[in-house]
């Protein structure tokens, strides 16, 4: 989950979820789960145009059959991490930071500090949290861009992106959005989010070398089929993107041109 590309993610629900067919009444799989959902959620809401509500859903609905389960069971760590992330989620920022703060104090394993930290910069928005070296993981990595964008500008976040050597990808292209200057960094993204799409449906061919969570099914509200492009273009003095200009691709379409 810390790796937080599709393809780990789109494997981890695989496995995740046909373990749960065989053992439906375990409440620590329902918590797992509930920490993956929290997972894609996080990711589905680092840009301006994401909704990350029906991830929340899948959170509260795992953390909700694993207490009806396990009545007198205390919450795993699993558990307990995902309940704070829905509080990020929903911005009960002091609960989530007092929870955090007391995992923290516990020196926590490497796995649960890595979550802690990109939760704490989620809440404080300061990118001070994540160290450049040793390089973090992924979804620290991802967080901390966000963070760099909104708490000093976009060309810090562009800088450290570089500095990590994070591939083109279109969840790093979300988590920078406001950059014009992200395509010659990246690429087109439209074909950043055709090869992300790829990746979650199984395709295979060069669409595979990308990473991102699918941005273009579940993040513009356009049918799963289709695929939003977006740019900035106009700005206030400030740099505020004001008005943006979206392309709609039918993805089916150019993932069997790139296959053949």
């Amino acid at each position: 989950m810390l790796a937080a590309d599709t393809a780990s993610l789109r494997q981890a629900d695989s496995v995740l979820f046909a373990e749960l067919k065989r053992r439906p009444g375990d409440p620590g799989l329902h918590e797992q789960a509930a920490l993956l959902w929290a997972a894609h959620a996080l990711r589905q809401s680092q840009g301006p145009r994401q909704d990350p509500r029906a991830f929340m859903n899948g959170i509260v609905a795992h953390l909700a059959i694993a207490s009806a389960l396990g009545p007198a069971r205390s919450i795993g760590p699993e558990g307990e991490l995902a309940t704070i992330a829905l509080d990020v989620l929903l911005n009960r920022q002091t609960t989530a930071m007092a929870a955090l703060s007391r995992i923290e104090a516990a020196k926590p394993s490497k796995e649960r500090a890595a979550w802690v930290r990109a939760l704490q910069v989620r809440v404080t928005r300061d990118p001070r949290t994540i160290a450049l070296e040793p390089a973090p993981t992924r979804l620290e990595q991802l967080e901390s861009l966000v963070a760099f964008r909104r708490s000093r500008n976009c060309g810090a976040a562009l800088e450290r992106a570089r500095a990590w050597g994070m591939r083109p990808s279109a969840d790093v292209r979300e988590s920078l959005w406001c950059l014009d200057e992200y395509e010659g960094f990246a690429g087109d993204p439209l074909q950043l989010q055709v090869a992300d799409a790829a990746v979650l449906a199984g395709q295979g061919g060069p669409a595979q070398k990308h990473d991102g969570f699918p941005q273009a099914s579940l993040g513009h509200g356009y049918p799963p089929t289709l695929l939003a492009a977006c740019r900035c273009v106009r700005r206030s003095a400030s740099g505020r993107c004001l008005e943006e200009r979206c392309r709609r691709v039918r993805a089916a379409h150019l993932v069997s041109e790139w296959d053949g």
